[in-house]
Formats: C-alpha cells, sequence, structure tokens
C-alpha cells in the first residue's frame, strides 16, 4: 500500500490521511460548485444579452415610426391642390398648420431646381435662399421619399435631420417636400425608454454618426460612432459586443439595426453593473 513505511521516510499519521481524504472529497464538490457556478453565470449572461437586444430593438422601431411618420404627414400635404394652382400663401397656412401637429422644425416645398418656394417658419414674401446642397438627388429622381442623415442646416446652423417626399402630379416629380426636425426628436425616444442609470443609449444615422445620446450629448452628437461599433452594425443587423464607449466606460454593447432606414440603436451596460458582462455573441 502507498502509505506503508518504507525506510529513510516517515510513515503517514491518520491525520495526514485524514487530509488527503478531506482534499479527495472537497475537490470535485467545489469543482462542481464553480462549474454550475459558471452555467448559472452565462445563463444570466445570455438573458441579459436577449432582453437588452430586444430592448433596442424596440427603440429603433420607435425611431422607425417616427421617420414613416413624417414621410406620411408630407405625402398627404402633397397632395394638396394649392401646389396645382400655384397659391403659394394658402399652401404655406397650410404647411404651418401641419407642421403644429407634425413635432417638426420646418417644412420646405422645392422646386426642381432646388429653389425654395415655401418655409413654414418664415413669413411669406420673403426672400428664401436656394438649397446649397442636395441632400435627396434620388427623390425627383426615383419617385420614392427619403431619409436624410445628420447634418448642419444651411440657415439654422443647428444639427438637424430630414425626410422628403417628392410632390407627384401625372406620374413625375415637380417638386419635393422636407420636413426638418432636430435630434432632440430622437432623444426623447431613449428617455421614454427609461434606462437604468449610466447605461449609455445612442440613435445612430446611416451614414454612423451620432443623431443622439442619452448622455453627453452636447460632446458626442453629430459626430461619428466607435469604429468598433460601426463595423458591428455593418456585419449585421442584431447582436452584441464587449467594447468601450467614446468617453472610456466598458460596456457590454448591444444594438438593433432598421433593415427599411439603415438608422440604429446601441446600448452600452457597463461592466461594472452586476448583470453587465457578456461575451459577444
Amino acid at each position: 500500500m502507498w502509505w506503508q513505511w518504507r525506510p529513510g521516510r516517515q510513515p503517514t499519521t491518520i491525520r495526514a490521511r485524514i487530509q488527503l481524504l478531506v482534499v479527495a472529497c472537497v475537490v470535485p464538490a467545489w469543482l462542481l460548485a464553480v462549474g454550475v457556478s459558471y452555467l448559472a453565470y452565462e445563463r444570466e449572461r445570455d438573458a441579459v444579452v436577449s432582453a437588452t437586444v430586444q430592448t433596442a430593438r424596440s427603440m429603433t422601431q420607435g425611431v422607425e415610426r417616427e421617420l414613416a411618420t413624417s414621410i406620411a404627414v408630407l405625402q398627404a400635404l402633397g397632395t394638396s391642390s394649392r401646389i396645382d394652382d400655384n397659391d403659394l400663401r394658402r399652401f404655406q397656412e397650410r404647411a404651418v398648420q401641419t407642421l403644429r401637429f407634425s413635432g417638426g422644425d420646418n417644412i420646405l416645398l422645392v422646386d426642381t431646381e432646388l429653389r425654395v418656394l415655401v418655409s413654414a417658419i418664415t413669413p411669406f414674401g420673403e426672400p428664401l435662399p436656394p438649397l446649397r446642397h442636395d441632400r435627396f438627388p434620388q427623390v425627383m429622381a426615383t419617385g420614392q421619399p427619403a431619409v436624410s442623415d445628420f447634418f448642419v442646416g444651411q440657415v439654422s446652423k443647428r444639427g438637424q435631420v430630414a425626410v422628403a417626399v417628392p410632390v407627384m402630379r401625372g406620374g413625375k416629380a415637380v417638386g419635393r417636400l422636407e420636413m426638418l426636425f432636430s435630434p432632440s426628436r430622437f432623444a426623447q425616444i431613449l428617455e421614454r425608454q427609461g434606462l437604468p442609470e449610466g447605461w449609455t443609449a445612442a440613435v445612430i444615422d446611416h451614414q454612423g454618426v451620432i443623431v443622439a445620446r442619452n448622455r453627453n450629448a452636447e460632446q458626442f452628437v453629430g459626430k461619428p460612432t466607435a469604429g468598433m461599433v460601426l463595423d458591428q452594425l455593418r456585419q449585421r443587423a442584431e447582436g452584441s459586443f464587449q467594447g468601450r464607449t467614446q468617453d472610456g466606460i466598458d460596456v457590454m454593447g448591444c444594438f438593433s439595426r432598421s433593415g427599411t432606414y439603415g438608422w440604429a440603436v446601441v446600448i452600452g451596460v457597463p461592466e461594472t453593473s452586476s448583470t453587465a458582462s457578456c461575451g459577444a455573441r
């Protein structure tokens, strides 16, 4: 037997045998406990990822609804007979009423030469500068509505987003309508979600620019999102990753991207949170 006395070796004491027996019993139990804890952690991590991606998806759908509603409002306005009659004064009155209930910042009627014929926030008759940059070259060419990315307004000098629809007559675009609104419209979507304190959420446009952010918005809105985030958005419509926010917080990032407009919502859960650690999915 291995515990028999041999010359030059001290005999194993009963206490030592007991200690070895205890180790032999405890170590497997400890390993089992570690394994069970790890599996529980994995399940919790997967649950957090799934729930957070679902939240990002819900918020992305909210962004889609805001954009789609604005497009629908313009399409209805574009049927006004005041355009056909060239009664721009009366059309502006209609645009002002529409703007009041749409939540937008301005509505423009633009002709095929990019001349602004009507601005809902400019007194009728005042000269209106033509658009220097055509944000929607495809709208009148294709006859389809479009959504801009983040831009700085030509007149307002503030960050804005716009949607545009063609004004169709006889199957041909004779102009277009644009609705402009500020990023605060999308910040409200983030605020309504009521995310826990310390979580970071952002609305990202098709080009990867931050349109709205629930934390330090004044510092990051209008700037490109982190390269890691942009890579994730280009690779897949939904998922999660481990990364770091632009203000230096290690997070579990979960995101969902709109298949209609290409915009996305990204949520960062700090890894210091008790439920935040998560691996890539």
